[in-house]
């Protein structure tokens, strides 16, 4: 009895002690464990104490690293979600005048000739140089992460932006932010880079005109990866730059991390990552950057994660050739040749920003002018998308005009097609300015015979308005269907350029690359009639007008993948050497007086 009892008490006595050792067993087991890594020696977080001393690497000017004095403050556990970071203080004369710069984002952190970590974040609005060190830990388990498959897509376009504006402070309010990653922008005109300037920030990246200082780099350098040296990974190289520049913080073997946060949070990428020169620290009331320009191609960056980015040397990420033609009305085109990331998230804001600055630059005056672009879409296996555009613009080719046009539209829409990657090979613009404002705008439509009668041509009467210009009247002729007899028509004469066509919704690439040839220019007038008919559209095809019993074959009830219906448009185009603009309709009953008119 006296045994049992004291069996009992024992077990009473030790449980909390083995409860200690679970939990603590099952913390570690949350934690994938971290090989040891093979390059510089590294102090585990679990060892850093307030007080000590250190230095860090980075590079100041020039292309060699230089030390900074630092000293520990406090850890702050759990700062990020599983991930301490190290508050320390920057004791250098440098940092002290300038804050912490965007682009020391990366620096690695030493005490006792050990690796503690990277200088990432800073404090916002804050008058003393303290900086947040993300712990070498976090960033060796981040490059330790295998790889997907390739042909897996990425998600790279809302996480960036998610990710981005989640560290961005409020106005007046003091956090821990992750440092800058200076986006360099040279060769690029300023109006293009203000018209990007948000879109890039919402990714991360911090905008900044390189003109004068970075100029396009100098890719014939190829310098060593250190730690404390600069990295770079370069979205436009060519006749343009555009390059984001951060620190490398530790090499091991042929990898490389840096950065100590996401550049834009974007997972698995495929990145040209070249070596950066540093011109100067650019003191800023707002936030000092390092002024920086590409070096030669050393290897791709292949993930962007919440630690570190992490690239390897010596292997190659895909370019896209762009080339922008732009041709002044009795001049030589002036040709641009850059090549630009392969970046789905990417690519389609740099071909636009690339198009837009070529233009500016090649005519500086805000006059009125008509742009026609034509773009051409290279793709494995000799395909080709070709599609022309017409443009009216008081002050440029701007970004936005841009990507109203089908030719950005439709290379956004292979980039973002469903149904795999495409093998884009290649991408070239030809843009003639010619300084008019040659337009035409719809200003009304009449029906000057009655009776309207079904199956007979019809004759609208089209009130055109030219800039500078009388007021005229344009006939247009149209066929009416037979099987609207009765029945109320609305009839639309619109700029080809608002018109939206009747597509099928596609089931293959073969069908969104014919959709492209589906679109209107703003160089057309296009007479809509909208007819009250049902049709539909299965397998990519439109089919005709159907009757009611047609349709139910068509759509099962037990069916998962219906057939799309839509409205059925007659459609008459009529080609103008201006450029259309507006709408204006008119609503009429077939065999009888029409009903009213916008005029």
């Amino acid at each position: 009895m006296f045994r049992g009892r004291l069996a009992l008490l024992s077990c009473i006595a030790l449980a909390p002690l083995l409860l200690s050792r679970t939990v603590r067993s099952a913390r570690a087991a949350e934690k994938p464990a971290v090989r040891k890594p093979s390059g510089e020696p590294i102090m585990p977080l679990a060892d850093v104490k307030p007080g000590m001393e250190g230095y860090g690497l980075t590079v100041f000017q020039g292309v060699t690293p230089e030390r900074f004095k630092v000293k520990v403050v406090s850890v702050l556990r759990n700062f990020l979600p599983r991930q301490s970071v190290i508050l320390m203080r920057v004791e250098d004369p440098r940092v002290e005048h300038t804050g912490v710069a965007a682009g020391m984002s990366g620096s690695p952190i030493y005490i006792d000739g050990k690796v503690v970590g990277a200088l990432a974040y800073a404090w916002a609005f804050s008058k003393e140089p303290l900086a947040g060190v993300t712990p070498i830990e976090a960033m060796l388990e981040d490059g330790q992460r295998p790889l997907r498959p390739p042909a897996m897509p990425s998600l790279a376009t809302d996480r960036g932006a998610a990710g981005a504006r989640a560290s961005q402070p409020l106005l007046g309010q003091a956090q821990l932010v992750p440092v800058g990653v200076p986006l360099a922008f040279s060769g690029v005109a300023p109006e293009a880079i203000d018209d990007v300037r948000e879109a890039f920030s919402d990714l991360g990246l911090m905008p900044v005109s390189a003109g004068g200082g970075g100029g396009t780099g100098r890719p014939e350098i190829v310098p060593a990866i250190v730690p404390g040296g600069s990295v770079g990974v370069e979205l436009v190289r060519g006749d343009m730059s555009v390059t984001a520049t951060g620190t490398v913080t530790y090499v091991e073997g042929n990898t490389v991390l840096a950065f100590g946060h996401p550049m834009m949070r974007a997972g698995q990428v495929d990145l040209p990552m070249v070596g950066a020169e540093i011109h100067a620290i650019m003191p800023n009331l707002a936030n000092a950057f390092k002024l920086a320009s590409p070096l030669g191609e050393v290897g791709a960056l292949r993930q962007d994660r919440g630690a570190a980015i992490v690239g390897q040397l010596g292997e190659k990420a895909p370019r896209v050739p762009l080339s922008v033609s732009v041709t002044r009305a009795g001049e030589n085109p002036r040709p641009f040749f850059v090549d630009i990331a392969k970046n789905d998230a990417l690519t389609p804001l740099l071909v636009s920003v690339v198009t837009s600055s070529a233009v500016s630059v090649s005519e500086h005056d805000p006059v009125d002018m008509v742009v026609d672009l034509t773009t051409k879409i290279e793709l494995g296996g000799g395909k080709q998308v070709v599609l022309r555009d017409q443009a009216f613009s008081t002050a440029g080719l701007s970004p936005r005009l841009l990507s109203a046009t089908q030719g950005f539209k439709a290379f956004k829409a292979l980039l973002d097609n469903p149904f795999g990657r495409v093998d884009l090979r290649a991408l070239s613009i030809e843009a003639n300015v010619t300084y008019k404002r040659d337009t035409l705008e719809i200003v009304g439509v009449q029906i000057p015979r009655r009776p309207v009668r079904a199956g007979k041509p019809l004759d609208l009467r089209v009130l055109l308005r030219p800039f500078g210009g009388r007021d005229t009247w344009r006939t247009v002729s149209i066929a009416l269907p037979h099987r609207i007899e009765g029945r109320t028509v609305d009839i639309e004469v619109a700029s080809g350029a608002t018109v939206t066509p009747f597509v099928p919704k596609p089931e293959s690439l073969a069908d969104l690359i014919a959709s492209f040839g589906t679109y209107y220019t703003a160089g057309q007038l296009v007479v809509s009639v909208t007819l009250p008919e049902t049709g539909a559209a299965l397998r990519g095809e439109a089919l005709g007008a159907l009757p009611p019993s047609a349709l139910d074959t068509l759509i099962p009830a037990h069916e998962t993948r219906r057939a799309q219906l839509h409205r059925l448009f007659g459609r008459t185009v009529i080609e103008s050497p201006e450029i259309v603009l507006g709408k204006a309709s008119v609503k009429v009953r077939v065999d009888d007086q029409a009903l009213g008119a916008n005029d």
